[in-house]
C-alpha cells in the first residue's frame, strides 16, 4: 500500500484529529463551541477551518505545489 493510499484510507480520521487539534488551540470555552456547532452561519470560524483543512489535506495527499496550498481560501 502506498502512502497516498494509506492517507486516503484514513482520511476522515486524519481530518477529524487535525481539526480537533486546531480547535484545541483556542480557549476551552471557545474550543467547545467550535466543536459543537457545525452550522456554517452560526459558526463561520469552525466552517472555515474545517473547509480549509479539508482542502489542505487534499493538497498534501495529491502532492500539490506550495502555490496551490497558498491559494486554498480562493477555492472556497
Amino acid at each position: 500500500m502506498t502512502l497516498k493510499e494509506l492517507l486516503n484510507k484514513h482520511r476522515s480520521r486524519i481530518l477529524a484529529r487535525w481539526v480537533g487539534l486546531v480547535f484545541d488551540t483556542y480557549p476551552a470555552e471557545t474550543a467547545r463551541f467550535l466543536k459543537s456547532e457545525p452550522d456554517r452561519f452560526a459558526n463561520p470560524v469552525s466552517y472555515t477551518i474545517r473547509c480549509n483543512l479539508d482542502l489542505l489535506l487534499d493538497d498534501i495527499i495529491n502532492e500539490a505545489s506550495p502555490e496551490d496550498a497558498r491559494l486554498i481560501s480562493r477555492r472556497l
